[in-house]
Formats: structure tokens, C-alpha cells, sequence
């Protein structure tokens, strides 16, 4: 069967892999893809924000709230990444 287009590298024979079945297709459950919903996630929030605070903005709303929970935002997804990139790269080691 096809396998998922989150899926890299072909699995050894014999290796035991955890997959799940959908759509005539293979998808394999590992950290690699909840790392890959996660990042998605955060993509989403990245691209969606700006857009709503353009919104406030035009529409003449106060947005010092915005600001704040803005860049709050972005340095929370910012320490959230650095701790996810370091666990990938000590579990590496």
C-alpha cells in the first residue's frame, strides 16, 4: 500500500512500526509526524493573527491587547520550539 507523504525513509523488514489505516493509504504513527501536526499548528496561529489583528485595525478596535498577547505569543512559540528542538537533538545523540 501507499504510504503517507510525511513518511521519509522506507521502513527496514522486520522493523516493528506503528501505523494506521485510512483512505487506501498508510500513515505512520511517530514523534516525526506529531512534530509535524505540531509545527502545522503553530504555522496556522502564526498566519492567522496578523490577520485578525489587520482586522481590529480597520475596523477601529483597541488593539494594546493584541500587542501584548502578540508578542507574548510569539515568545512563548519561540521558547516551545527551541525546547522541542533540543529534545530531538539530544534524543539524536
Amino acid at each position: 500500500m501507499t504510504l503517507d507523504i510525511s513518511t521519509s525513509e522506507r521502513p527496514e523488514i522486520g522493523s516493528i512500526r506503528e501505523v494506521a489505516y485510512k483512505n487506501k493509504a498508510i500513515y505512520e504513527i511517530s514523534t516525526k509526524a506529531y512534530l509535524f501536526l505540531a509545527g502545522t499548528v503553530l504555522l496556522c496561529i502564526f498566519l492567522f493573527y496578523p490577520i485578525l489583528y489587520l482586522i481590529f485595525v480597520i475596523i477601529d478596535k483597541d488593539t494594546d491587547y493584541h500587542k501584548k498577547i502578540g508578542v507574548k505569543g510569539v515568545i512563548y512559540m519561540a521558547l516551545f520550539a527551541i525546547i522541542t528542538f533540543a529534545i530531538i537533538l539530544f534524543k539524536a545523540l
